[in-house]
């Protein structure tokens, strides 16, 4: 009976289950030839600072020194936030090759861009494509960037989880393992 007990609360505390946290991830891998991006999560607005009005840029785009947007094809409403740590990389200005989704953004102004009428909670999902390109390439550097929006007693949080391929983590796998062994 108590490994039942203890399995099952295992399974929950793994599967997040009574969470409330909400946030937004921008997850960013190499798949095949091609960098791809998705958005998914929420966004409390009561964290922000507060609307800053509508921007229609509509080029989609990302620079690795602190801004991120998927969908350049809508207007968004844009809210500021507390503070960005963003900088994922030293590469340049540059544009997404194919977007879908809802337009979400992230600029180290700081400030939050979401679609326009958007109501704290509902879900945000995006995605983009950059054909013929790797991490390096692009001036990112894999990682977990995680910045947390706090107004009053307001809090979420944003994520920038940029994962190498599969194959890149392997590599890294077997080269820490040898490195080990030669030190033995």
């Amino acid at each position: 009976m108590k490994k039942t007990l203890v399995s099952c609360c295992l399974l929950v505390s793994l599967t997040g289950a009574g969470t409330a946290d909400a946030g937004i991830l921008f997850y960013v891998e190499e798949v095949g030839s091609d960098v791809e991006m998705t958005v998914t999560g929420s966004l409390d607005l009561d964290a922000t600072f507060g609307y800053q009005g509508v921007a229609s840029n509509t080029t989609p785009f990302f620079w690795p020194a602190g801004a991120l947007m998927t969908n350049g094809d809508q207007q968004s409403d844009y809210y500021a936030v507390g503070s960005w740590t963003g900088v994922f990389g030293s590469g340049d200005f540059q544009t997404w090759d194919v977007t879908s989704g809802d337009r979400v953004a992230m600029f180290s102004d700081p400030a939050i861009g979401v679609p326009i009428g958007y109501m704290s909670g509902d879900p945000l999902s995006g995605s983009s494509t950059k054909f013929n390109a790797t991490f390096a390439s692009l001036g990112m550097i894999p990682g977990v960037y995680v910045n947390t929006l706090v107004n009053g007693n307001a809090v979420d949080t944003v994520t920038i989880q940029i994962v190498p391929a599969p194959g890149a983590l392997a590599f890294f796998g077997i080269a820490g393992l040898a490195t080990r062994r030669r030190r033995r």
